[in-house]
């Protein structure tokens, strides 16, 4: 087993994946929306054309549904691990922290993928510039407390036997 710090950049590249599935979701559901499609599994049916020559749009939104449906899936399965990994990390911030928002802005910013402005309104009940500066005050703080609690965060090492096939 490794050890590492949380650091910055891979708290970017972790928000960077959360920001892609938010845009996902809100992909699929604006052509639900648009369509009139309702929640289902569209992956356990198979979608074929219903004239047997060319897609109708509604049939063409379904495609569209499963594959971001497909897509979302892959991308919380990866996710999954290093998200709750970074929960426990934020949970030892609000631990160590006499601030509770702190925590709230690393889960908000990091675990949510909230803008600042999001995350500020929710933090302090409103987006105002000043409100803005005082988020991205608390947000430096709060990496500080991260990167001072999260210095036993394990990684697996891979064995090179398990690529093997």
């Amino acid at each position: 087993m490794l050890y590492t710090i949380i650091k910055k950049d891979s708290l970017n590249k972790f928000r960077n994946k959360i920001c892609k599935l938010n845009f996902l979701k809100h992909k699929k559901i604006e052509i639900m929306n648009t369509f009139g499609l309702k929640a289902y599994d569209y992956s356990k049916i198979k979608v074929m054309a219903g004239n047997g020559k060319k897609l109708t749009e509604q049939e063409r939104a379904v495609l569209s549904v499963e594959k971001y449906d497909q897509q979302i899936r892959e991308l919380e399965a990866e996710l999954k691990p290093e998200k709750d990994e970074l929960e426990v990390e934020i949970e030892k911030v609000d631990g160590e922290s006499t601030n509770w928002r702190h925590a709230e802005v690393l889960r908000g910013y990091y675990l949510l993928g909230e803008s600042k402005q999001q995350a500020a309104s929710r933090v302090y009940g409103d987006s105002t510039k000043q409100d803005i500066k005082n988020f991205n005050d608390i947000l430096k703080t709060a990496l500080e407390f991260l990167a001072k609690v999260s210095n036993h965060v394990e990684i697996q090492e891979l064995n090179i036997e398990d690529w093997k096939e």
